[in-house]
Order: structure tokens, then C-alpha cells, then sequence
């Protein structure tokens, strides 16, 4: 970088600041949105999904269609030959904050066959694959094949959600099972559903 006719020293002089502040740990303010100040955001999967903050990521180890289930609309796993079972998801950016964040994911399934359920997160654990890209949450469901709707929650600590997953996905449900479905996937800040 130097000084030119055009601009100067203007860029090296910013250089200098945003490096100063860099150093000194100055955060950007997170871009405003339509879910800054929402307290949650979640996903109804149905034949048309209603997606209120959450979107479902499409990927050829995620692919899902619409089924019901014990008369509830949902998303069925699709399995595909040597890929893994997964339901990928993306955080609107105005949900997200600039610093690492504590989360609950609330997920709503139909226990169609025996095997376990976990979720992955883009989070900030540097031994997880992807240098924290597929953080494990602590929770690891047990699948009975009980043929009945569960909820569970699922604990999200050091949440970074840069997009780091498959096709830019923030999560995903790892589905070790031959048949999953899912119906509602809730994200809340934790601490925000007592305020």
C-alpha cells in the first residue's frame, strides 16, 4: 500500500485506524434488521416452510421432504447413498451478534426409528472440524423409534454463526437414524424468554 495522486494517504491512514482499534478489541456495530430485537427466531417445516428468522439450507447430504407424521405436517430426512443425514439451517444476520453468544435451540421431531439425534453449530471451539465450523452441542438424544412427537432443547454456547456450514448454514441436526422427521426448529438468546 502507498500513497497515490488519486486518494493520497487516506487509505493508509485508515489502515492505521481500523488496525489501532483492531488491536485494542473494537467490535464493529452488528448491522440493524427486522430480528434484532426479537427474542427468538424459529422454522415451521411444512409442504411451504414459514420461516420467521430461521431458513432451511438445502444440501446433498441435507435434503428433506414433506410428510406427515401422527397427524402433524413435517420434513422427512431423504436418505442418499454414502452421505450423511443432516437438516441444515441458517440464522437471519440480524439475529446474530458480533461477539460469541449463548443460544437454545428447541427442536421438534417425530422419533421414527432407533439411533440418535445431536446438533452441530459454527461455533468457537477450535478442535471441532472446520476450526469450530461443526461445534458439537452437548446434548445427545437417544432415538427409541417410539413412532411419538418429542421436543427437546439443545444447549448453544460460543455461538459464532458465520455462515461456515455447507452452502453457508449457521447449524444442523445430526440425524443418526433411517428415518427422521422434523416439524419446528426454535433459536432463543439465552437469558431473552425471561425478559
Amino acid at each position: 500500500m502507498a500513497e497515490s495522486k488519486e486518494y493520497g494517504r487516506q487509505y493508509i491512514e485508515l489502515t492505521r485506524k481500523y488496525s489501532t482499534l483492531f488491536k485494542q478489541g473494537w467490535r464493529p456495530p452488528w448491522p440493524k434488521g427486522s430480528y434484532s430485537n426479537a427474542k427468538s427466531v424459529a422454522i415451521s417445516l411444512d409442504f411451504t416452510n414459514n420461516e420467521t428468522g430461521l431458513c432451511q439450507i438445502l444440501n446433498d447430504d441435507g435434503l428433506t421432504a414433506p410428510a406427515s407424521f401422527g397427524g402433524r405436517r413435517a420434513h422427512l430426512i431423504h436418505s442418499s447413498a454414502g452421505k450423511g443425514h443432516y437438516i441444515y439451517f441458517a440464522v437471519h444476520d440480524s439475529f446474530k451478534a458480533n461477539n460469541e453468544s449463548e443460544f437454545r435451540m428447541n427442536v421438534e421431531y417425530f422419533d421414527a426409528a432407533p439411533g440418535r439425534l445431536m446438533v452441530e453449530f459454527d461455533g468457537s471451539d477450535e478442535n471441532a472440524p472446520l476450526n469450530g465450523a461443526y461445534t458439537r452441542a452437548p446434548e445427545v438424544i437417544k432415538l427409541a423409534g417410539s413412532q411419538q412427537w418429542h421436543n427437546q432443547q439443545f444447549t448453544i454456547k460460543g455461538a459464532r454463526f458465520t455462515n461456515a456450514q455447507n452452502r453457508g448454514a449457521d447449524l444442523r441436526l445430526v440425524v443418526e437414524a433411517s428415518e427422521f422427521a422434523v416439524a419446528r426448529v426454535n433459536l432463543s438468546r439465552v437469558g431473552a424468554e425471561d425478559k
